[in-house]
């Protein structure tokens, strides 16, 4: 979801659900390892699974994601 609330996140989900699609967001704020996590057992509960994750959090550090530490993700 849009975390500035600029209403960019509800008007992708209407225009995906006009085209027929079956869409869901979730808002989690990176930086809280655990919300984060959460979505992602949110998503699993809902899906059943989960086949692709994209974070699109802005960051820039020289590691690829699965090599960050989580301290990354908070300064």
């Amino acid at each position: 979801m849009d975390r500035k609330g600029g209403g960019e996140a509800e008007a992708a989900l209407a225009a995906f659900r006009a085209g027929g699609g079956e869409v869901r967001a979730y808002e989690a704020d990176v930086s809280d390892c655990a919300r984060a996590l959460g979505v992602v057992q949110e998503v699993r509960s809902a899906f059943g699974g989960l086949d692709i994750l994209v974070c699109n959090a802005g960051i820039n550090r020289d590691a690829v994601l699965w090599k960050m530490e989580e301290a990354a993700w908070t300064t």
